[in-house]
């Protein structure tokens, strides 16, 4: 554990990665300072969508990087899955950008993704397949921003 950030991750012979990872706002011991934060915050779980995108393309660059080294194959098959997500509403955890007045809120409990890729696709865009699954992950929310606010998104994060 660093910070709010509890992780696992094992990475094995065969190739086969698994990694656990919590949600770092369930985690937050200090906030962040000038980060606006809903007003139920400390009673009601969030999810963050910067904090989403930001892990989903750390997911699929490390999948890129496995898949180019001396353990990659053809294709790689990627597991995603978010746990105790009913209830849980999305938050803008970024401080630039303006909040949502009616926060969504996901009313299921499971959100898995999977993904079949061909080394080709993973070596050729990693951004845009991690653009493609917040989009997934956002829609069981009840949220359906624009492609390009996520890509514009995850451009300013490269940025930092």
């Amino acid at each position: 554990r660093w910070r709010e950030y509890l992780e696992d991750w094992r990475l094995y012979k065969s190739g086969q990665f698994a990694s656990r990872t919590s949600i770092p706002s369930d985690w937050f011991e200090d906030i962040p300072a000038g980060w606006r934060l809903p007003p139920d915050f400390l009673t009601t779980p969030h999810l963050g969508v910067g904090e989403t995108l930001f892990r989903l393309t750390e997911i699929f660059h490390f999948a890129r990087n496995l898949t180019s080294g001396p353990l990659g194959g053809a294709s790689s098959t990627i597991n995603v899955g978010l746990r105790r997500t009913a209830g849980r509403s999305l938050w803008v955890d970024d401080p630039r950008r303006t909040g949502f007045m009616v926060p969504p809120t996901a009313t299921v409990d499971r959100i898995d993704l999977e993904r079949h890729l061909s080394s080709d696709q993973l070596l050729a865009d990693p951004n845009g397949i991690a653009v493609d699954a917040a989009l997934e992950v956002f829609e069981l929310f009840g949220w359906d921003p624009e492609r390009a606010t996520l890509v514009n998104q995850l451009e300013s994060l490269n940025q930092i």
